[in-house]
């Protein structure tokens, strides 16, 4: 089966916006659900970001959540920048009528019609840094030092963690976090946001014929910070995402992330003039594809 529409009616957004699958919003909500002909649906109140009356995105409140059978044939809809939509016939697309946004069946679309989608997805925003971290007990542990707010700094470091980095923490306890790069300034920022943590780096030069260096921090809190913050920051790079939380900071803090992600993963392309980024990870495209968004930015696959 798969999750329904949620209705969405006018509310005060109270919170900072994050991210859920669908389908574990509607099934973490069904405690007293209802049947009905083709499923069941709860009564619930979750805030949500909706579309307006007038087209802007505004905080509103889903009343009401559907978990309904899938019919045999759904709907593919592709968009012009890439996104892709795997939807049932009667689920409800936005398109113009005059100058009010009107909700049309997926099956009643046609070629070449126009769809409604945000420019951007800003909203509230908290940057306290509340993640948990296993305290070493040895007593000549690498210790960190965070702050009790996001900033910049720490939001670059993450960026070139997930674009040119990894972390590992071995069955021994040992940890490491690495980041490698040809470029001195990127480098140089690298140290200097482990500095700010109270951590140092060891340098590693690069191997013959190749002109990337590595800065590796060894501080097994760090790495365990890291695991908190989101788990997959351990995995390789098929696994990797933008981590959850930065999502739900501020401005500053998701264009610091950006800035540092795409000077190690991203170039620039003379011929289209545009600045592409490559990745072995689609999940995680599909996150900075989000987070631009989220600034007002528009990207395309």
């Amino acid at each position: 089966t798969k999750t329904g529409t949620i209705l969405l009616i006018g509310a005060t957004y109270e919170t900072s916006p994050t991210r859920r699958e669908i389908r574990d919003l509607v099934e973490s909500n069904l405690e007293d659900p209802h049947p009905i002909d083709d499923g069941v649906f709860a009564e619930t109140d979750i805030p949500v970001l909706s579309l307006s009356e007038n087209g802007s995105i505004e905080g509103a409140t889903a009343t009401k959540v559907w978990k309904r059978e899938a019919p045999e044939q759904m709907y593919q809809v592709s968009l012009s920048d890439g996104s892709e939509l795997e939807i049932t016939p009667s689920h409800p697309l936005f398109t113009l009528d005059g100058t009010s946004p009107t909700a049309v069946n997926a099956e009643e679309l046609s070629e070449g019609t126009f769809v409604a989608v945000p420019r951007d997805t800003t909203q509230t925003a908290d940057n306290t840094l509340e993640v948990s971290y296993r305290s070493s007990k040895s007593n000549n542990a690498v210790r960190i030092d965070l702050p009790p707010e996001w900033t910049p700094g720490l939001a670059r470091l993450l960026g070139y963690i997930v674009a040119e980095g990894y972390a590992e923490i071995r069955d021994d306890n040992t940890a490491y976090v690495g980041v490698t790069n040809d470029e001195e300034a990127v480098l140089a920022d690298v140290e200097s946001q482990f500095g700010e943590l109270g951590l140092g780096v060891t340098k590693r030069q690069s191997h013959p014929g190749k002109s990337a260096r590595e800065h590796i921090c060894n501080s097994s809190e760090f790495a365990t910070f890291l695991e908190s913050l989101d788990s997959r920051l351990l995995e390789g790079s098929a696994e990797q995402r933008v981590p959850e939380p930065i999502f739900e900071t501020s401005k500053s803090i998701r264009a610091a992330f950006l800035k540092a992600y795409i000077e190690g993963e991203g170039h620039v392309s003379a011929k289209e003039r545009e600045i592409a980024v490559a990745s072995v990870s689609a999940e995680l495209l599909e996150d900075v594809r989000s987070l631009l968004l989220s600034l007002g930015i528009r990207a395309h696959f």
